[in-house]
């Protein structure tokens, strides 16, 4: 093969992977917007999360309680004893954050005691979706129905 070839070649090769990478960051920032399926989410939320955690403000299990975690900052709902990372973690719970967590956790906060990867970008999505709408509006309702009282 002579050098002209090669370095034809050589190029080809850079332009596939450049354009491959690409793709793999349109489709991450594309999951990051999704729009997500309340019941989709919440069905996927009781097959996969439940065995740890609740939707429940302040129902701690293995994992802590998700009732009003988004929005919330990580590693601080109340009673639970986060790992070191996730309490320097300081971020607050938000479509990007939490697609970023749920797709790989221990990218996301390494250090963290929570081992979840979820790879499909509309299963994150709707978690999300019913994580927002659902569960903060349950825990909402909830905090009313105490403080009339």
């Amino acid at each position: 093969m002579n050098p002209a070839s090669t370095r034809r070649l050589s190029a080809a090769f850079a332009f596939l992977y450049l354009v491959g990478m690409l793709s793999l960051l349109v489709q991450h920032v594309v999951a990051a917007d999704a729009p997500g399926d309340v019941e989709r989410g919440r069905q996927f939320f009781q097959r996969n999360c439940t065995a740890c955690h609740s939707a429940d403000l302040d129902a701690n299990f293995h994992g802590p309680a998700l009732g009003g975690a988004y929005g919330r900052t990580a590693g601080r709902a109340p009673g639970y004893r986060y790992s070191a990372a996730m309490r320097a973690y300081g971020r607050r719970w938000t479509p990007a954050t939490l697609d970023a967590f749920l797709a790989d956790s221990a990218r996301a906060v390494p250090g963290t005691f929570m081992a979840v990867r979820i790879a499909a970008p509309q299963d994150r999505a709707d978690l999300i979706a019913f994580l927002r709408q659902e569960v903060g509006r349950r825990n909402w309702e909830a905090r009313r129905r105490a403080g009339a009282r």
